[in-house]
């Protein structure tokens, strides 16, 4: 019955769809990498692996991500796929946003997997893709009071919900990427999140059928990456992976948990993103220490 409900079949198949892209052209992006020599070269002690690994593994699941939500989109608008109501969750130029900070942090991601750029510009790269999805519409408006008796609702004003949401994927962002250290671990953290956030959305009805979509397309995408990455790593996900995980995991939970104004709304994204988060303060603790 929930499967029906809120389009569950439908994202399995999308699920399928992604795992099977993603880990059929992940091999191809191994190639790319090593040919136009975006590879990480092992220089100092924190470095996991002794010999040269390519970047870019990230391309591969975010192409299959990609592809597989504009095969739904396209399908669904040409009457193929019935079953997520036209995205009428999504206002279109939320997508449009959506896809540009995609499209900002593959950018950025590739410049810096094949050149290497400072700290500062990808957190330029990082703040512009916030900004575009943020300044579309995707932002946190209003939550629920955990203190308050009858849960009420506390409306947030329109530029302090801006910041706050553009703070929270920024953060996210960066959280993914200090992740990233060891084989497999950004990506299991990853995919164990937006499966814990599918099964949310499936059994509570807790977000929409399209939440349910992106939660079971990013899963696959990153499963189907996993088998790469696990080690010994044969492809690292680079710079564009790790952001791409991160800001998407933020949009997920924005529009998915954090726009129902439940008791839980607020804590369940902290909860399900509690490694990567608490990753971040440590790293920046420990760092502002030394």
């Amino acid at each position: 019955m929930f499967f029906g409900n809120i389009g569950g079949r439908s994202s399995i198949i999308s699920f399928v769809i992604a795992l099977i892209i993603s880990i059929s052209i992940t091999p191809l992006i191994r190639i790319l990498a090593i040919k136009i020599k975006a590879v990480d070269i092992p220089k100092d002690s924190r470095r996991m692996h002794n010999e040269p690994m390519p970047l870019l593994g990230g391309l591969a699941f975010i192409i299959a991500f990609v592809v597989t939500i504009l095969i739904n989109i396209i399908g669904n608008k040409l009457g193929y796929i019935r079953n997520f109501n036209n995205f009428k969750n999504f206002d279109p130029l939320e997508l449009v946003g959506f896809f540009a900070g995609i499209l900002i942090l593959c950018v950025g991601g590739i410049i810096d997997d094949k050149f290497k750029i400072s700290a500062r510009f990808k957190f330029i790269f990082q703040l512009a893709a916030a900004a575009a999805v943020v300044l579309s519409g995707t932002k946190i408006s209003a939550f629920t009071n955990p203190f308050s008796y009858d849960s009420a609702v506390i409306v947030v004003p329109t530029w302090l919900a801006i910041i706050f949401s553009i703070v929270w994927v920024v953060g996210l962002t960066n959280a993914m990427n200090f992740l990233d250290g060891l084989d497999g671990l950004a990506a299991g953290v990853s995919a164990i999140a937006s499966l814990s956030l599918f099964l949310i959305v499936i059994l509570t009805s807790i977000g929409s059928s399209e939440i349910a979509l992106f939660t079971a397309v990013l899963a696959g995408s990153v499963l189907g990456f996993l088998p790469y990455n696990f080690n010994p790593a044969k492809i690292f996900m680079g710079e564009a992976g790790s952001s791409f995980l991160g800001y998407v995991l933020a949009v997920i939970s924005i529009n998915g948990v954090l726009k129902v104004y439940t008791a839980f709304s607020l804590a369940i994204p902290i909860i399900v993103l509690a490694i990567p988060l608490f990753d971040t303060a440590f790293a920046i603790i420990m760092r502002t220490l030394s």
